[in-house]
């Protein structure tokens, strides 16, 4: 065994780019396999921080912790670089460096 098929919850993205496409593009970039998606987390609301993706994760490897996610700001056109982080839901303990 190992592969362990994980919620993985994605926060920081900003409300324009939570859109299926993007999120899907994330789970499939940074996972081995995604599994599904929580379109509920799509809709940018005051109880939905966060997208939420089913993925497959190989444990033999290390897991990310999540990535720098660079935009520009469509008014002042100055670019900006944000931290999108990675949580992983019901797992205990966790080493993210080995």
């Amino acid at each position: 065994m190992d592969r362990l098929a994980i919620w993985v919850q994605i926060h920081g993205l900003h409300e324009k780019m939570r859109v299926e496409n993007n999120v899907e593009s994330i789970g499939t970039y940074y996972f081995p396999k995604l599994l599904d998606l929580d379109r509920c987390g799509l809709d940018f609301n005051g109880y939905h921080i966060f997208s939420s993706v089913l993925v497959e994760v190989d444990i033999n490897e290390p897991i990310p912790t999540g990535f720098d996610f660079p935009f520009a700001d469509e008014d002042t056109r100055i670019e900006y670089c944000d931290w999108i982080s990675f949580k992983y839901e019901r797992l205990v303990e966790l080493c993210y460096f080995c």
